[in-house]
């Protein structure tokens, strides 16, 4: 990179051609990208620093699957939705009324006389 003569670097020749124009109402379109890009960037960041507050309030680790700082987390929340599902099924299994309808009127069948 040379300079302009003012003592300052030319701009960097990835940018290529850098145009300045005339009236500033022409960026308006490229500001308006870059100002949601930037509300973009806050909205995450601000997440980001809730979600902090609130792990480090529980005292977890930044990241649930740190393998510098393993975490409980993970493996107790796999084993709670599985004893969560097998209580489930079972409640399902053992009470007779939740796996099959019951009738409203049961029929005793045709009386049986006896003949002696």
């Amino acid at each position: 990179m040379g300079t302009l003569g003012n003592g300052l670097p030319d701009l960097p020749p990835e940018w290529g051609k850098v145009e300045i124009p005339d009236d500033a109402a022409e960026l308006d379109a490229e500001a308006e990208i870059v100002r949601k890009d930037l509300r973009r960037e806050a909205k995450l960041a601000r997440k980001r620093a809730i979600r902090g507050r609130w792990r480090s309030r529980f005292g977890l680790p930044p990241r649930i699957d740190d393998p510098e700082e393993p975490s409980l987390l993970l493996p107790l929340l796999v084993l709670g939705v599985a004893l969560l599902v097998t209580l489930i099924s079972l409640l399902l299994i053992a009470w007779p009324s939740l796996s099959r309808p019951s009738p409203d009127r049961i029929d005793p069948g045709p009386s049986v006389v006896r003949t002696s």
